[in-house]
């Protein structure tokens, strides 16, 4: 690659570029930069969540040569988005003599970082919103769930809702949520009608998607009302009728042309009964 002199736009001088430094990939073991204040960085950068590791390792970088002095140096290290590697990972950075740790990104790596840490007296920062984690030298700096659901409540109460209902996962995250919710809506003095959990290793929840959304007695109603609705229409076409009138109905001229004297197509009970079938079109 070719590196052109340019010209500055302050002094108007021509100065020689620097060499642009490509971004990182997902290796394990780098450092970057050359300062002599080393920072961990403990990043999936490996498994199932390398693609956000990968994200936030472009983003440490550019944070890095964009914002921090020459002092600092990142000590990149591989969670593999365990436990375990995560506590391998901060072993090798403090190793490294890092003043600091930034991560990891899931609370059960957190934790299993947080004795190793304070041992050593290094501070660490997770990205994980866990704030159970939290203690002297453990920092969250992830968006917790009461940051969360407090914006959510606060916005809704404000255009005026004022039922919720919440469908958290069955684990100490969900638990998290619930009990945020629940202060959420005492202190904006809304309601919190219904509360469902859901195994968060199941792959299909719909059962208390439909117990959170009332399915069953909303779908009884509907078929009630349809049903008396239509009975009502049978009796009525059963009844005797006196003979239709010849005159034909006064429309103001003014409407005539409106949109609401506009014919629909009427559909039978028949048809609005199979369409409220399930599984019918």
């Amino acid at each position: 690659m070719t590196i052109m002199p340019i010209r500055s736009f302050a002094s108007g001088a021509w100065v020689d570029p620097v060499e642009p430094r490509p971004i990182m990939s997902a290796v394990t073991g780098e450092v970057i930069g050359t300062g002599s204040i080393k920072v961990g960085l403990l990043l999936p950068l490996s498994g199932a969540r390398a693609d956000v590791g990968q994200a936030m390792l472009n983003a440490a970088q550019l944070a890095l040569f964009d914002l921090a002095s020459d002092q600092f140096a990142l000590v990149v290290r591989d969670t593999r988005g365990t436990p375990e590697g995560a506590a391998a990972a901060a072993e090798q950075v403090l190793a490294e003599e890092a003043a600091l740790i930034l991560g990891p990104l899931f609370s059960t790596s957190a934790d299993a970082v947080k004795p190793i840490a304070e041992e050593a007296a290094v501070p660490m920062i997770t990205f994980s919103n866990n704030t159970a984690i939290a203690g002297p030298q453990s920092f969250v700096m992830g968006v917790t769930p009461s940051t969360q659901v407090n914006r959510v409540v606060d916005y809704a109460a404000s255009q005026g809702l004022s039922r919720f209902a919440v469908l958290a996962p069955e684990n100490a995250y969900g638990q998290l949520v619930v009990q945020a919710l629940q202060e959420a809506v005492f202190r904006n003095g809304v309601e919190l009608s219904r509360v469902v959990f859901y195994d968060p290793q199941s792959t299909d929840i719909s059962a208390e998607v439909q117990v959170l959304a009332d399915f069953s007695q909303r779908r009884a109603a509907r078929s009630g009302a349809t049903t008396s609705s239509c009975q009502g229409r049978e009796a009525e076409r059963s009844s005797p009728r006196s003979p239709p009138s010849r005159a034909r109905p006064r429309v103001p001229a003014q409407a005539q042309n409106s949109s609401r004297f506009t014919s629909r197509p009427w559909r039978s009970c028949r048809s609005r009964q199979a369409s409220a079938t399930p599984g019918r079109p």
